[in-house]
């Protein structure tokens, strides 16, 4: 954990004592994003990242409920990301991000991209998630630290003075939402393989070394580490002689196939799976249940911190995360 103040707060000392303000103007903030990717590398711009709630959300709506892994997912991969938008769209907006944008194979696809990049310059977006759907939560912290910071608002919002029941509903908790980032780089507007020289030139992007927020300078990603997918989902077992993604889902099926047809086992078999939508739990792994628990979905992103911080233990665990706004 850093110190400081809340992103994207600044620090003022003027008055000898420390203050954290509210940002008149642009702030420059450092945050860890992540991504999921398959075995590819290529750099971490003209795409979309997200915060760990983020993250989670997307691999569990998107990625494990597919068997095999959707798009081909292995590893979450995190970045450093510091980044200071443009005076342009503070003072258009008031707003420290622009517009989230969806990039597809490094290209923008919706159509305000150009536009909204040539008024504003190459601006960092963001887009809350609906918890609705994943109730994953970046500012919750345990039904043992939470609950009373949550039913001490409720008893000032409701004017009571009983002890009301925490609140189910997650429009109504005061808790947030992961969050979607899009970081436009250079030649935004083509895919991979079709970026010309001329269009890179023309359209640099906004990452950048040393990040001042001016228009082609909004933000710095800095490679943080990465984990496997495998790893965190907990389905590697060399005594079993599972020791892939693969050996877990199909080949212990047609083991379990052979043994039944050779009369050595009783059927059914059935294919392990991450997450099954219908009924919300995996087969032959449990840490996919309860897409809509809450607790559980903290579980499973303190998971994801373990796993950083074993594998890298020099890093910090964590920054403190910038609201979308």
């Amino acid at each position: 954990m850093t110190c400081g103040c809340p992103p994207p707060q600044v620090l003022d000392r003027s008055s000898g004592v420390p203050l954290c303000l509210e940002p008149t103007g642009p702030s420059q903030m450092t945050f860890y994003v992540y991504r999921a990717q398959g075995e590819d590398d290529y750099p971490p711009e003209n795409v979309n990242a997200a915060d760990l709630a983020g993250l989670m959300w997307y691999l569990h709506n998107e990625v494990v409920a597919s068997v095999p892994r959707k798009f081909g997912i292995t590893r979450i991969l995190r970045y450093k990301i510091t980044m200071q938008n443009t005076q342009e769209l503070y003072d258009a907006a008031g707003k420290q991000f622009g517009p989230f944008f969806a990039f597809d194979s490094a290209k923008c696809t919706a159509p305000q991209c150009e536009s909204t990049w040539e008024r504003y310059g190459f601006v960092v977006g963001c887009q809350n998630l609906d918890r609705s759907i994943a109730n994953y939560v970046r500012d919750y912290k345990g039904i043992g630290v939470q609950q009373a910071e949550t039913e001490i608002m409720f008893r000032k919002l409701r004017g009571i003075s009983g002890m009301p029941s925490m609140p189910t509903d997650p429009t109504m908790d005061g808790l947030h939402s992961g969050i979607w980032y899009s970081l436009p780089g250079a030649c935004p507007s083509e895919t991979f393989g079709a970026k010309s020289d001329e269009c890179m030139k023309s359209m640099s992007g906004g990452q950048c070394e040393v990040v001042d927020g001016t228009r082609q300078c909004t933000y710095n990603a800095e490679y943080a580490g990465e984990i496997r997918m495998d790893d965190l989902s907990g389905i590697l077992d060399e005594g079993r002689g599972i020791h892939t993604y693969e050996d877990w889902w199909k080949t212990s099926y047609e083991q379990c196939l052979n043994a039944v047809a050779r009369g050595e086992r009783a059927g059914p078999c059935v294919h392990n799976a991450e997450y099954n939508v219908q009924t919300d739990e995996g087969v032959g792994t449990s840490f996919w249940n309860g897409k809509h628990d809450m607790e559980q979905g903290l579980r499973r992103m303190n998971r994801v911190r373990q796993l950083f911080r074993e594998k890298y233990p020099h890093l910090p665990d964590t920054f403190e995360e910038p609201a979308c706004l």
